[in-house]
């Protein structure tokens, strides 16, 4: 972005023209120009009309502060190094004298190699929450809170404490760590975020939760609608899916450690979820041996990392994960490829409202990619594709097939054609000859088929 001007007029005439009018999706897309190029006007509009190329000093600057700012309903703290050593505190007072009109914040820490992030916590947020704590008659209207960066779980909870009780919608928490020093969220907290209905958090670990704690205490059972995990314990992300299943409606897990058993889990659960983004590798055999049956039929978007693991008994599975001694999932007695898929595709044809299917195929890559050997799902009508002919919604499908030499051939897109009237398009590695080709330009050219990469 170095080669734009530091003056850009088009960028403020926009912001200036939509300030009253701006919403969360159009300040992340202004967020994104974020650069020492853009920081006069980011942090002209976004402080309250503080110019930072001034040279009066910060408490004349102040004084500028346009009246009308107060009743901004949106305002993003974007928090730099730079800003953190010259705003003094009387600048900052007024600053927070503002929170009382806030409905977004989100506070970005660059890294402890720029600045001190206990300092930042001490000397930024505690002060606003104290000026609540002292000042406000009426809980803040705060609905969007994002931290970025490492956060105290003290601090985590004493913002969602005085900053956000009764009033926060939506919840982005990126890393959260232990503070020892820190004392326990008052009794107070309980079931205070009675609105909250969109939790986004990453980089929790088993030895990280405290704060995870004091945010389900927080949260009333059954309340949120979207769910979206990272880099986090599978036992956390167990006792979040236990307290919320009734209410779930989107769940995207990108990362869970010790995972074995919890897609089963979240399938046998979770009745009302309508998309399924499940990034860890899943053996279809941890779900089929499971005698619980699926309860998410309003399911409308499945995309996993799922197939058919290239250990060939249960012992070698075991003991590739070694810390898995107390799975939920038992796995049985091994029985062929095709007849473990069949179940599988059983299980798949009651999810008649699937709109998406995905095998997501970059998932198998470290099963090839480590020649750790490939048995992979085929796909075909005698492995148990006939099972997902009530899947009338389908719209797109997306495979990693095992049958890689021959690939999908007419008789399965035949069937495709007859059952699914709605289907768009697919994906796969490759198909059956030429004869394929001719007869999908022939009889059914409207088919989207997007070829994958081709496994070596």
């Amino acid at each position: 972005m170095a080669k734009y001007a530091t003056d850009l007029p088009e960028l403020r005439q926009h912001i200036a023209r939509h300030l009253d009018l701006v919403t969360l999706k159009a300040c992340s897309l202004v967020c994104r120009a974020w650069h020492l190029d853009f920081h006069s006007v980011l942090w002209e509009r976004f402080s309250y009309k503080v110019p930072r190329s001034c040279t009066e000093s910060l408490e004349k600057r102040a004084a500028w502060l346009d009246i009308t700012s107060k009743k901004a309903h949106l305002f993003r703290h974007i928090y730099h190094g730079e800003y953190r050593r010259a705003i003094d505190p009387g600048v900052r007072d007024i600053l927070l004298d503002r929170c009382h009109g806030l409905i977004t914040i989100e506070v970005f820490v660059a890294g402890i190699r720029v600045w001190d992030p206990v300092r930042y916590w001490e000397e930024t947020l505690r002060p606003l929450i104290e000026q609540n704590k002292a000042t406000t008659t009426t809980p803040p209207r705060l609905k969007h809170l994002g931290i970025h960066g490492t956060c105290y779980d003290g601090t985590f909870g004493d913002i969602l404490s005085h900053l956000a009780i009764h009033s926060l919608e939506s919840l982005l928490v990126n890393d959260i760590i232990d503070d020892q020093l820190s004392i326990q969220a008052p009794p107070t907290l309980r079931d205070t975020l009675s609105r909250l209905t969109e939790l986004d958090i990453k980089g929790l670990r088993s030895n990280h939760v405290s704060a995870f704690l004091v945010l389900l205490g927080a949260t009333p059972p059954h309340q949120l609608r979207k769910v979206r995990l990272g880099a986090m314990d599978t036992e956390c992300a167990a006792m979040l899916i236990q307290q919320q299943y009734q209410s779930l409606e989107s769940l995207v897990v990108n990362f869970l450690w010790d995972h074995i058993g919890a897609l089963a889990d979240i399938l046998a659960t979770c009745s009302k979820l309508k998309h399924l983004d499940f990034e860890p590798f899943v053996d279809i055999r941890t779900l089929v041996d499971s005698q619980r049956p699926w309860v998410c039929t309003e399911l409308e978007v499945f995309e996993g990392y799922f197939g058919l693991s290239p250990y060939e008994n249960d012992d070698a599975r075991r003991s590739r994960h070694k810390d898995e001694e107390d799975e939920k999932v038992n796995v049985s007695d091994p029985v062929t490829l095709d007849q473990v898929e069949s179940l599988f595709m059983q299980r798949l044809g009651q999810l008649t409202k699937l709109r998406r299917l995905v095998q997501d195929y970059d998932s198998l890559g470290y099963l090839f990619d480590n020649d750790m050997g490939s048995d992979t799902m085929a796909w075909t009508l005698s492995s148990g594709l006939t099972h997902l002919a009530n899947l009338v919604n389908l719209q797109w499908l997306e495979f990693v097939d095992r049958n890689l030499p021959t690939g999908i051939g007419i008789p399965e897109l035949l069937f495709m054609k007859q059952h699914w009237h709605s289907v768009q398009g697919l994906a796969c590695y490759k198909l059956d000859v030429a004869e394929v080709e001719e007869w999908l330009a022939a009889e059914w050219p409207q088919l989207k088929v997007k070829m994958r990469r081709t496994i070596e």
